[in-house]
């Protein structure tokens, strides 16, 4: 057993926190328009715009792994645990009775 102590209610919570920033930026990338008619400046302003469009996408990735991450923690390793410690105080009660 770890000895990770979390409140599997305050994980599913971060989770779901960072899902709905990965689905926020996620929205946000796909609003960046594909091009830009700005003039003499077009050019320069598609790039950054292209950029932020790449960096948000890939952050909205990031998000979206680490909510799995705690989903995973939440659902798994914690619930483990908790089977694991009724089973050692089911065999406690029994030694305790014999």
């Amino acid at each position: 057993m770890t000895r990770i102590e979390v409140d599997t209610t305050e994980v599913r919570f971060a989770a779901s926190q960072l899902q709905d920033a990965a689905e926020m930026l996620g929205a946000a990338t796909h609003s960046v328009p594909e091009s830009v008619d700005a003039g003499e400046g077009s050019q320069p302003i598609a790039d950054v715009l292209g950029r932020i469009s790449q960096w948000t996408g890939l952050l909205a990735g990031v998000h979206s792994d680490i909510a799995g991450l705690l989903e995973d923690i939440a659902a798994r390793v914690i619930d483990d645990e908790e089977t694991v410690s009724e089973a050692l105080e089911g065999i406690s009660s029994e030694l305790g009775d014999s």
